[in-house]
């Protein structure tokens, strides 16, 4: 399930989890969007109907958050 955030004004955030790594570890892609609410839901439904593969996430969140 994407969720979306408004990170601030006329821009949000989208982010999908696609799956675990190896450790178990969640892995999740982010899309920035710089639109209004409705074009940012747009974006999330998008990646409900094509979800991006877990293999093309190759970052898990606690690498991420290290960088």
């Amino acid at each position: 399930m994407a969720t979306i955030r408004e990170k601030r004004p006329g821009y949000w955030e989208v982010r999908e989890f696609v799956g675990r790594d190896a450790n178990g570890r969640a892995l999740q892609v982010s899309r920035s969007v710089r639109a209004r609410k409705k074009d940012a839901l747009a974006v999330a439904a998008e990646l409900r109907v094509h979800p991006t593969s877990r293999d093309e996430a190759t970052v898990t969140v606690p690498e991420m958050r290290a960088m």
